[in-house]
């Protein structure tokens, strides 16, 4: 250790980092020697063009990574509202769409341009247009069809009731509060039983032709009427359907109820509907203002799914 250190001592003298031991025990808190070196330090020995490419590409890795983050949050989260046959938060209807194939129903989710599935319904056909986007005059023109063909339609929301041939939505009585409807009559439909349901429109009873089958504090929540060959379901929301709600109560028993006979009929999910060649149900990229608040979670609906659909099959004429 001597001769280390008398070694040591000949050299040239090293100034030591600030907050290390001395040779004598002592520790140096007075040193200036920088701890550290400065970011400005750091690509020194780069070339001034290659330098300015490389915080480029760190520029733009450190904002693609923002936007990744912010448009690929976690969709499937309690915050998003789309009810989406893809999506297994609150508000999405995957457990909706997953029930129905699994009770037997022949079910698809149709991903091409609304008009090309009118030019294929018939009596059999139903179509489910959950809080539906459209853009374009060829989508209410294309409902029209459906609906003149023969086909079942259940469409929920204000935006669907908007699509619905002879609608007539109005503005919601009240905002944001779950909502136990009243049945109305004696139909089968208004026969499902207790519902809940955030009502995020209202409707026009004016009509004779429109039979209301529930309503929130005298505001029609849920209406039937013909239109044709065809028959028109609409919710004042998609609550009923989606994944922390439809296991409450009666909310399955409505669903199934408005989407009628489970047998010899063909089903289209259209849950998020785009207007023209975009996705009807590919990329739930939109979050409705509403607040719902907290239901039952979807792993509780699962295991009433399989009984609660083979009791429907017949449903509703």
């Amino acid at each position: 250790m001597t001769f280390l250190w008398r070694f040591q001592s000949t050299a040239a003298p090293v100034r030591a980092r600030a907050g290390s031991p001395l040779p004598d025990g002592r520790v140096d808190f007075d040193s200036n020697a920088p701890t550290k070196r400065s970011c400005g330090t750091a690509f020194a020995s780069l070339d001034p063009k290659d330098r300015k490419l490389l915080l480029i590409c760190l520029s733009a890795v450190v904002v693609l990574a923002a936007v990744m983050a912010f448009f690929g949050r976690n969709q499937n989260s309690d915050d998003n509202t789309v009810p989406s046959s893809y999506l297994t938060g609150r508000h999405g209807a995957r457990a909706a769409y997953e029930m129905l194939q699994s009770s037997g129903y022949n079910v698809q989710r149709w991903e091409d341009r609304l008009s090309s599935l009118a030019t294929q319904t018939d009596e059999t056909t139903v179509v489910i247009l959950a809080e539906p986007i459209f853009t374009s005059t060829d989508d209410v023109k294309a409902l029209r069809e459906i609906v003149a063909r023969g086909g079942r339609v259940l469409l929920t929301g204000f935006m669907g009731g908007e699509l619905a041939p002879g609608g007539d939505v109005r503005s919601p009585m009240q905002f944001q509060a779950a909502c136990k409807l009243t049945p109305q009559g004696l139909d089968p439909l208004a026969a499902s039983g207790e519902v809940w349901m955030v009502p995020e429109a209202s409707w026009g009873a004016e009509q004779p032709r429109t039979r209301v089958q529930y309503n929130c504090i005298g505001a029609p929540s849920v209406v039937e009427y013909n239109v044709g060959k065809g028959r028109v379901v609409w919710w004042a929301s998609s609550t009923p359907l989606e994944n922390g709600s439809i296991a409450r109560a009666n909310d399955l028993n409505l669903f199934l109820n408005a989407l009628g006979p489970r047998d010899g009929h063909k089903f289209y999910v259209v849950f998020c509907a785009r207007a023209g060649a975009d996705s009807v149900d590919r990329r739930p990229d939109r979050n409705r203002a509403s607040h719902r608040p907290q239901l039952q979670p979807p792993q509780r609906a699962v295991a009433r799914f399989a009984s609660a659909g083979a009791g429907h099959a017949g449903g509703v004429s």
